[in-house]
């Protein structure tokens, strides 16, 4: 079920008739012992102590091996920072909305996890721009470049109706659905066109060093990857 304020409302207005039968539902199963709430919570706490620690160490341990603090300023390395941040701050939200679910706490989900998608997604395109200019047409890249817009828009319009307190479910399921059918997209994309470049630079090395030096291309070669 896609967490939104929408559906939180609802929830809370039925939990209890449903307790006093029989969970018929997953989160009815969930809310029958409060011991089961407590525990999926500090789960949830957990994971996101986890995220910010790892988060943590990535900003110092990147400036401590390049001797520059300077380096956590270029946009790849911000990107994802907000995307560690964002993240974490998601599954605190989770927490938080295990242990008491209306609309303040579906919005401590829906937002962030909005803004952590859209990070994911720059970082995704930030890390593959040049290999995708090398390996797409002008219309191809433009393309993609129009969807990856597009996504970034989808993905934030359930923030946006979060925001508005606009408490209609179809429209939160529809933009995410066509959101994540754009990241899904996008990655695969991604994924091709980073590949066949590893496999043409790997043919490059064996005609010109022999069939033995092509396992010497390196994926850290690539530009902007």
């Amino acid at each position: 079920m896609i967490i939104s304020p929408a559906n939180s409302t609802f929830v809370n207005s039925t939990l209890v008739g449903n307790l006093t039968t029989h969970p018929a539902t997953v989160d009815d199963l969930l809310y029958y012992d409060m011991g089961v709430v407590n525990l999926v919570s500090i789960l949830q706490s957990f994971l996101s102590v986890i995220t910010f620690l790892v988060f943590s160490f990535v900003l110092a341990f990147i400036p401590w091996v390049q001797r520059s603090a300077f380096v956590i300023l270029s946009p790849k390395n911000l990107l994802l920072f907000g995307l560690s941040f964002f993240t974490g701050v998601s599954i605190a939200g989770y927490s938080a909305h295990t242990l008491k679910r209306n609309s303040m706490t579906a919005s401590l989900i829906v937002i962030p996890l909005a803004f952590a998608e859209m990070f994911y997604l720059s970082f995704s395109m930030e890390r593959s721009r040049d290999v995708l200019r090398l390996q797409s047409s002008p219309i191809v890249y433009k393309l993609f470049q129009g969807i990856y817009w597009l996504t970034l828009l989808f993905l934030s319009i359930p923030a946006i109706l979060t925001l508005a307190d606009y408490e209609h479910q179809f429209w939160y399921n529809v933009t995410s659905m066509v959101a994540a059918f754009g990241v899904v997209l996008l990655d695969c994309f991604f994924i091709h066109k980073s590949s066949r470049y590893i496999f043409n630079r790997t043919v490059e090395v064996s005609e010109v060093n022999g069939p033995d030096a092509a396992g010497t291309v390196s994926v850290f070669r690539l530009p902007s990857v």
